[in-house]
C-alpha cells in the first residue's frame, strides 16, 4: 500500500468521523403542576338573597324631619351592603377562581 492509498485513506475516516452525530440524549419525564380553572356549580336558588325593597316602596312618604331621613337612608345604605356582601360570595363561588 503506498503513501499516497494511507493518505486518502486516513482522509475518508477523518471526513467520515466528522459526520458521525453524537448519541441521542436519555428522555427525561418531568411531571408539572397546571393549575386549570374549573367552574363551580351555580347556588341553589333558594340561597339567592333577595334584593331589598326600595326606600320609596318601604316609605312612600318619607317624613319631613331630616334626622328621621337620614335614619332611615342609613338603615337601607346598611341593607343594601350586606345584600351586596351575600351576592358578591356567591357570584365569586360560582364564577370560578
Amino acid at each position: 500500500m503506498s503513501a499516497a492509498h494511507i493518505m486518502m485513506a486516513g482522509a475518508a475516516f477523518a471526513a467520515l468521523a466528522g459526520c458521525a452525530t453524537p448519541p441521542a440524549p436519555e428522555p427525561r419525564i418531568v411531571t408539572q403542576t397546571v393549575n386549570v380553572p374549573v367552574r363551580a356549580p351555580c347556588p341553589d336558588p333558594a340561597d339567592v338573597p333577595q334584593v331589598p325593597r326600595r326606600v320609596a316602596e318601604e316609605h312612600p312618604q318619607m317624613p319631613a324631619d331630616p334626622n328621621e331621613q337620614g335614619r332611615i337612608l342609613a338603615a337601607k345604605v346598611i341593607e343594601l351592603f350586606g345584600y351586596a356582601v351575600r351576592a358578591d360570595a356567591l357570584l365569586r363561588g360560582c364564577s370560578g377562581p
